[in-house]
């Protein structure tokens, strides 16, 4: 045997052709044999459950061994998909409970036995590694979509992963796969946080899938809004493996920011459950300033939980007492939203959206983008749809009105970053701007579709306050924000 291996780009169980160390083969091939022998358990329910919690520990500590195992394994993938996303009544449960509580007992892997356990319910024990499992196999896809938005893809240097097309995801209709993970995370959600975290990258890598179901059904919807809840309502005495701001912020960046996002997504989801889920956010967000278990999942998404507060606090109209210490010299005195923070929503949907940036492309989703030399935001698949924004085809404001306006503001003004510090680089980069460059601002941002359409209203009811009527063209707008 050589030093190497290298994996089948045919995505069959096959064990040729990973790489791995010389060193390593033996515990490598153990793995694989482990996997494969895990897969047939799974499918049968005649695993240990135990068993498979450590094997689901070891595969987490080990992002090495997964990517090896995503491309060599995909029987094992499959079962551990099928096992946490298969519906099951209160019968199936009971029958699951019993064999498992069997496995356990008839394990002969004692080692694997000791320690403490998340769970003292067998079944829900067994559903919990699956989910860790699945959760831990889908790691390659979630890096992808989060950071490049960019389309589901299972190739990688040309090697064929796990899953290959968006239905391995749902062994059973799309519908039962969410219920069925819901149901997990409302079993399992104060000890483990991988079934939310589940479906959290199940919205950020099929977002085309997942959303429509739960936009479908209300109960859907109030179900995982409510786990998002209790998840972070229970954030301070959340143990490490609930870790409650990595799953719940996943789900919720997934929601706002997952790939082929539309600026209205979010909000129509949480719009009408926004008084459970306000209370909550602010409980985490002070949870999170706290001690903690879960210290990387609060570094990586306390800004999105920010985010939702701010959002939600704007839309309700609350005072500012309501909000988290913290947060509350964001909004200066009695809140009022100003242009500045629909900018910052704009420009960062904007940035976010990976899309040709001309309103009248017929593939906006298609092609290889650049960004425009001038603003260094926009983005377009040709130059042919360049010209034509440029020119103001397709919309009523020409982006060669915008685009040196832009150019001053964003060298300082970040829209990725958080909103107060993009606020005060705004005041200053744009204290210069005439009352004709502030309306050219003005009216890109109302006619942009990416502007949220409850701040559109918000926009035009600013602007009835001083008075102003939003002619239908633009030319010539003065702003009411000067």
């Amino acid at each position: 045997m050589s030093d190497t291996e290298y994996a089948s780009s045919d995505g069959e169980d096959s064990e040729d052709d990973v790489q791995v160390l010389a060193g390593d083969v033996e515990a490598w091939r153990a793995d694989i044999a482990h996997a494969k022998e895990t897969g047939l358990s799974l499918s049968d329910a005649t695993c240990c459950p135990v068993c498979l919690l450590a094997f689901a520990e070891r595969l987490t500590a080990d992002k090495r061994n997964v990517a090896r195992l995503v491309a060599i394994v995909h029987s094992f993938w499959e079962g551990c998909a099928a096992a946490a996303t298969l519906p099951r009544s209160e019968n199936a449960m009971r029958d699951l409970r019993t064999a498992m509580e069997r496995n356990t007992t008839e394990c002969k892997n004692h080692d694997e036995h000791s320690g403490e356990l998340p769970h003292t319910d067998s079944a829900l024990l067994f559903l919990d590694a699956a989910c860790q499992l699945v959760y831990a196999g889908l790691g390659h896809m979630m890096a992808r979509a989060s950071q490049q938005k960019r389309t589901f893809s299972s190739q990688r240097h040309g090697l064929a992963l796990w899953p290959q097309t968006r239905n391995d995801l749902f062994p059973v209709a799309p519908v039962d796969t969410i219920d069925a993970l819901l149901s997990c995370a409302e079993l399992v959600g104060r000890a483990s946080g991988y079934p939310l975290l589940v479906l959290g990258v199940y919205m950020l890598i099929a977002r085309a899938v997942v959303l429509p179901v739960f936009m479908q059904s209300t109960n859907l919807c109030q179900r995982v809004i409510q786990v998002v809840a209790n998840t972070l309502t229970n954030a301070s005495a959340a143990s490490a493996r609930a870790q409650p701001f990595t799953s719940a912020g996943l789900f919720l960046y997934a929601l706002r920011e997952g790939p082929g996002t539309k600026p209205d997504d979010m909000l129509a989801f949480i719009i009408d459950l926004k008084d459970v889920l306000f209370p909550a956010l602010c409980i985490g967000f002070d949870a999170g300033n706290g001690d903690t278990e879960d210290i990387e999942g609060r570094e990586a998404f306390l800004p999105t939980v920010r985010s939702y507060i701010l959002r939600l606090h704007g839309i309700m109209r609350l005072p500012v007492e309501d909000l988290p210490v913290e947060i509350r010299p964001e909004v200066q005195g009695n809140y009022k939203l100003q242009f500045p923070n629909i900018l910052y929503v704009l420009l960062g949907n904007i940035s976010r959206t990976h899309r040709c940036a001309h309103k009248g492309c017929p593939t906006p989703d298609a092609g290889a983008f650049k960004t425009c030399s001038g603003c260094h935001l926009l983005r377009y698949c040709n130059a042919h749809c360049q010209r034509n924004d440029w020119n103001g085809r397709g919309y009523d404001m020409k982006h060669k009105d915008v685009c040196p306006l832009l150019a001053r503001i964003l060298p300082t003004a970040d829209p990725k970053g958080p909103e107060l510090a993009f606020i005060h680089a705004y005041i200053t980069a744009t204290a210069n701007f005439d009352i004709f460059e502030r309306g050219y601002l003005a009216a890109y941002t109302i006619d942009n579709d990416l502007t949220p359409l409850e701040l559109k209203a918000r926009f035009k009811e600013m602007a009835a306050e001083k008075g102003v009527n939003l002619p239908e063209r633009r030319t010539g707008f003065r702003s009411p924000f000067a």
